[in-house]
């Protein structure tokens, strides 16, 4: 996690750092939350949150501008991964569900 003090402390789970050197690590967690929010495959997505320890998915029109709607709608879509937590006009917050992926066959 990265706080990031031009946001008040706000954390991210990735990002590529501005006053950091750029390494490969960084540049593969970004991608990581590009697909995440890409890809219309809730599960690939849920999968992705856990194991960068998102609890929770802000989208405002900054994603709805980078990444297509029927990729940010599995959020809404999918209740078995994720919860709406806060929407109005401009923002929904989702929350990642902490146990939500169905295990295969024992």
């Amino acid at each position: 996690m990265t706080t990031i003090p031009s946001f008040a402390g706000r954390r991210m789970a990735a990002g590529l750092p501005i006053s950091l050197v750029n390494r490969p690590y960084y540049q593969a967690r970004s991608q990581n939350v590009r697909e995440l929010y890409g890809t219309t495959d809730g599960g690939r997505a849920w999968t992705i949150a856990r194991e960068l320890g998102i609890d929770y998915l802000y989208l405002d029109r900054v994603e709805r501008g980078a990444f297509p709607a029927a990729a940010l709608e599995k959020f809404g879509r999918d209740t078995e991964h994720f919860a709406l937590a806060y929407s109005n006009d401009h923002v929904a917050i989702y929350a990642v569900r902490p146990g939500a992926a169905k295990e295969g066959p024992p």
